[in-house]
């Protein structure tokens, strides 16, 4: 779903791995023997897709292959030219908030045919003469030259909001930056939110993208993209050939297309709840951006953080109000999730196989505050989302296989051994375990493919999972056990809330409600303490839940995306 960019990898996949293809007019899906049953839902997806008339860019839809890469672990995803082709990288993210717990294979699948769509319907006039002389380099010169790269991930996320029960349409995890932004009163010029900035808090090219396209269709029907960018692809106009037909086509400039835009979604900026009084733990940063992310308690007064500079490698950080002490660095990541107990950090660490260049690895260190020593737990495994036992002699982790699906899996610390998995039966993915009051029971966010979550409780006795509160149409992430109690954040009302579930009394209750997200929440003595993006980078703030009631209808409460 990016547009990063990679030289060749030679040798990529092991020459063991047996292959299959799929074909149909319309796509040759090329997969390993063991994801047939994806590759015929991704198939079906892209059958319905196809067939559906409303807001088409033009009539054509080029036959494409489509490779399905599974060792890989970063998830993304990507259609091209020069060769014509498409990759879906297969393994999902844990954290939710980000893409949405639908599908993966449905969100790659919706996204990345939509890139197909518009390659397909941009070779025309200029563009299509370029390709001619020069093939697709040339096909692809041209799209570049005249139509923004905003449009190309925009029209695509339109794409996931309006064929799957989420997308980021849908997600205030999406938001989160401009909302920022417009919390904070920044008005930057459309050059710098265009091009980016490597000194401010500037969202990408994915959310001015979803805007504009989203003001276009909204305010000028669903045939206006189609017109627009059959016009810019063709050159009519020569120079700026996207503006000039943006204002042939809206009848307004394309500077005040752009006001439009951001005056319709500031409109539906949600309210912000103060609901526990928060105040600032961390002061901004004036000169760069720093985020602070995951924090927990270290003691009653001092809290531990993952402290992310623009100009500093990632490190772990004691706070309080007087002082800022850094303890560490963080190996480089998939993400950022951490857990702590005993004087000791427990987290995931990234590297590639040394032969396979497709083959990627997640592992488990452990790093301690004591000495500043790191211990590497596993080596060339692909886990993720580890948390300490109780008597910190075992971890749990979630383990994401090759063949797709999630496992828990059990490691000895001492051994550095596997001891015992469990996968759910209805293979349930599943995302975030953490050890509750004994070591015998685990706590896990689970996601079914329609998008709805739960968080499940596992007993190592009987094997077992059973749900703690009903499935519900809204992505939950980075859960935490504190005496008897669960935290976490959950998609509600068009924010990333944290929330509580009370373990002993079987009741939930919202410990904060931010407009521009409250994430990775910990608690202690009534103080909650949780990471909130600003115009100044992710900063973290303290507030008080001690006046906060239960829920009185504490499922009715949990509300659908």
């Amino acid at each position: 779903m990016g547009l990063l960019s990679y030289a060749q990898r030679f040798g990529g996949n092991p020459s063991g791995l047996k292959w299959k293809q799929l074909e149909s007019d319309k796509i040759k899906i090329i997969f390993p023997s063991y994801r047939e049953s994806d590759a015929k839902r991704i198939a079906s997806v892209i059958f319905d897709i196809s067939h559906d008339s409303i807001g088409k860019l033009g009539p054509t839809n080029n036959k494409i292959p489509i490779v399905l890469q599974t060792l890989p672990l970063v998830s993304n995803g990507y259609v091209g030219l020069g060769p014509w082709r498409s990759e879906f990288y297969m393994n999902p993210l844990q954290n939710s908030l980000d893409l949405g717990s639908t599908s993966w294979i449905d969100n790659l699948a919706t996204h990345e045919f939509r890139h197909v769509h518009q390659y397909s319907n941009f070779r025309t006039g200029i563009s299509k003469w370029l390709y001619l002389f020069a093939g697709q380099e040339g096909q692809a010169l041209a799209n570049a030259a005249s139509i923004p790269d905003w449009f190309f991930e925009g029209d695509a996320v339109y794409a996931e909001t309006k064929y799957l029960s989420q997308g980021r349409g849908r997600l205030p995890y999406f938001f989160d930056t401009y909302n920022s932004l417009w919390n904070a009163g920044k008005k930057y010029s459309y050059q710098k939110l265009r091009n980016g900035s490597l000194k401010d808090v500037v969202p990408d090219h994915y959310q001015l993208g979803y805007m504009l396209v989203g003001h276009g269709i909204n305010s000028y029907g669903n045939g206006f993209w189609g017109k627009v960018t059959h016009d810019a692809a063709r050159f009519r106009g020569l120079v700026y050939p996207f503006q000039k037909a943006v204002k042939r086509h809206a009848g307004v400039n394309y500077r005040q297309f752009v006001k439009q835009t951001f005056n319709e979604f500031k409109s539906q900026f949600p309210l912000n709840e103060n609901i526990n009084n928060e105040l600032a733990y961390t002061k901004s940063n004036i000169r760069r951006v720093v985020d602070y992310l995951f924090p927990t308690w270290y003691s009653k007064d001092t809290v531990l953080a993952l402290r992310k500079p623009y100009n500093q490698l990632p490190h772990w950080v004691l706070l309080n109000k007087n002082s800022s002490k850094r303890i560490g660095l963080k190996f480089i990541g998939i993400d950022d999730y951490f857990n702590y107990k005993k004087e000791k950090i427990i987290y995931t660490g990234y590297s590639t196989d040394a032969r396979w260049d497709w083959r990627e690895f997640n592992d488990v260190y452990v790093f301690n505050l004591r000495d500043g020593s790191t211990d590497r737990i596993t080596k060339n495994q692909r886990l993720f989302s580890p948390d300490f036992s109780n008597d910190e002699q075992e971890m749990v982790a979630i383990e994401m296989p090759e063949k797709g699906g999630s496992i828990l899996q059990f490691w000895d610390l001492q051994t550095k051994k596997n001891v015992s998995t469990a996968v759910h039966p209805q293979g349930l993915n599943l995302s975030f375990p953490v050890f509750g009051r004994t070591d015998e029971e685990v706590f896990v966010i689970a996601r079914k493919s329609d998008g709805t979550s739960a968080v499940l409780i596992y007993s190592k006795l009987d094997h077992s999972f059973k749900e703690l509160f009903p499935f519900v149409n809204a992505p939950i992430a980075f859960l935490k056990y504190r005496n008897h109690q669960l935290i976490f954040t959950i998609t509600q009302s068009g924010k990333n809330e944290i929330w509580l579930y009370d373990l002993v009394q079987n009741q939930l209750k919202k410990l904060s409600s931010s407009n521009t997200g409250s994430y990775g929440g910990d608690l202690v003595d009534q103080k909650l303490i949780y990471s909130r993006p600003t115009a100044e980078g992710d900063q973290l703030f303290i507030g008080d839940i001690s006046n906060l009631k239960y829920s009185s209808d504490p499922f009715s409460a949990v509300q659908t995306v």
